[in-house]
């Protein structure tokens, strides 16, 4: 089994696959579980790990369940509100459950799709905005609430076993 040594990042839309792999997060030794592939996104985030030679499986975004030779996870179900609008749920809902699946299958590395919002749009906010500001999502932006504790549970999952690291990146 491939280990690569970053479990967790952040990062813009834009650039799902390539800091996924500039971080080496993901590598084409490894299986990637691709949660949200039936998404716009999802589908051009598979597209760019084959062309890169990187296996995929791909899940759509209700079935949360991680294969037992998986390497690694690129969760972009909760960073996608539309999606999640249109199924009447929100970003939390089998977030738990999808931590849990990777812990029982040994699944160290975590990719996650996220966004800015959590650090909401306040007027003291550090410029440039990092990854070290804290997150304040705004209370009324409900999305961004929950959003924020879905990076707050991968933080947590991320801590609770040695070596879990956190790299993360703003793009």
């Amino acid at each position: 089994m491939a280990v690569a040594p970053a479990a967790h990042v952040r990062f813009s839309v834009s650039s799902v696959v390539s800091v996924a792999i500039d971080q080496t997060v993901v590598c084409p030794s490894m299986k990637v579980m691709l949660t949200g592939a039936g998404s716009g996104l999802g589908r051009r985030v598979s597209a760019l790990l084959a062309d890169r030679g990187i296996p995929a499986e791909a899940t759509p975004a209700e079935h949360l369940a991680v294969a037992p030779d998986a390497d690694a996870v690129v969760h972009l179900t909760a960073g996608d509100h539309d999606a999640l609008a249109a199924r009447e749920t929100n970003a939390l809902v089998g977030f738990p459950e999808l931590l849990t699946a990777m812990s029982e299958a040994g699944v160290d590395h975590l990719v996650l799709l996220s966004s800015a919002m959590v650090y909401g749009a306040w007027p003291n906010n550090p410029v440039p905005l990092t990854e070290d500001s804290p997150v304040r999502p705004d209370s009324s932006f409900v999305f961004a609430q929950h959003l924020a504790q879905v990076e707050e549970l991968a933080d947590e999952w991320r801590r609770a076993r040695p070596g879990r690291t956190d790299r993360k990146s703003v793009v």
